[in-house]
């Protein structure tokens, strides 16, 4: 990622990165969706990290796309270990991006899958009225 990029991502994103900064490396632009579910990827990191600590193993984990679509969150890696431990960085992955159908985008409030025109987007209450206002 360059400078340019860097600049562009809010606050939220960049500490997320920071706090993880060896498996982003490979990240090659800024998260494509709102600050909302920063706290899930910081979560889902938590998760992986725990998990590399545990396996008794070289473990490389290398996130490569974090974004939106069709209203949930998808987070892209390569990741590098056994089988055993490969499966359960699937898993928490996985569950991380079932779970952004319940969290909004914007904020991080308890959210819904909702659907305006041709976007499908996870939002709370207040934002899916204040999208809807807006169009």
């Amino acid at each position: 990622m360059d400078y340019e990029q860097l600049d562009s991502m809010s606050e939220i994103w960049k500490d997320v990165m920071e706090r993880h900064l060896s498996m982003f490396e490979d990240l090659a632009r800024p998260p494509e969706c709102a600050d909302g579910w920063a706290i899930l990827v910081e979560n889902l990191m938590e998760d992986i990290e725990q998990v590399v600590r545990e396996a008794d193993e070289e473990v490389s984990l290398r996130v490569t796309r974090i974004k939106e679509k069709y209203g949930g969150l998808r987070f892209v890696a390569d990741v590098r270990c056994s089988e055993d431990s490969q499966d359960r960085v699937k898993e928490l992955i996985a569950e991380a991006e079932a779970n952004s159908y319940g969290v909004c985008e914007l904020c991080g409030e308890p959210g819904d899958l909702r659907s305006e025109r041709t976007w499908i987007r996870t939002l709370c209450e207040y934002h899916a009225r204040r999208e809807h206002s807006e169009s």
